[in-house]
């Protein structure tokens, strides 16, 4: 693994991140601590969605599409998708947490895409719109079968949710599937 690669890809994500968020008006320094809970899943969920695509395409590590999946589904599970609240989507099942948890662990790996509802994301564009990544880049390894099996039902499930969250490229994607 060449250590400085990865740290030039990673600040080049950072940077991506404050001039987005400084075009946006929010002109508080992410490097300057003080992150909100929101704010720190945020930034979890790119820090995880840029090692995933290092994985996926081998960049600074060895290239592995299975891990690369993995971690994407992991970024679309903490997101609620399995129905646990996270502060990404701000409430989950809507059950106090020790039931929250009992039942959310129970199905921990489970996705359910009804249970990712844009609206909850409305106030997070960052996590909207890399959710949306996500979930195309999940949606793309189905319809392929990198990193999992060949699965156009899912490829388009997962394609369709990522449109839900403006992502174009699923948009191009769903017409190769019609």
């Amino acid at each position: 693994m060449d250590y400085y690669q990865a740290k030039t890809y990673f600040d080049s994500v950072w940077r991506r991140l404050e001039a987005w968020r400084k075009q946006k008006g929010n002109t508080e320094d992410l490097a300057a601590g003080g992150l909100s809970p929101v704010k720190a899943a945020t930034a979890y969920m790119l820090t995880d969605y840029g090692l995933a695509t290092m994985a996926q395409k081998g960049l600074c590590v060895p290239k592995d599409p299975k891990k690369a999946f993995k971690m994407y589904r992991q970024i679309i599970i903490e997101s609620g998708a399995n129905g646990m609240a996270t502060f990404l989507n701000h409430g989950g099942l809507g059950i106090d947490p020790i039931s929250n948890l009992i039942v959310g662990s129970a199905f921990k790996h489970v996705i359910n895409l009804k249970l990712l509802q844009v609206t909850k994301f409305n106030k997070n564009m960052v996590a909207k719109e890399y959710t949306g990544k996500t979930l195309y880049q999940i949606g793309m390894a189905y319809q392929m079968g990198i990193g999992t099996g060949k699965k156009r039902g899912k490829a388009k499930k997962f394609l369709e949710k990522a449109v839900e969250f403006g992502n174009e490229e699923a948009m191009q994607a769903l017409e190769g599937l019609e």
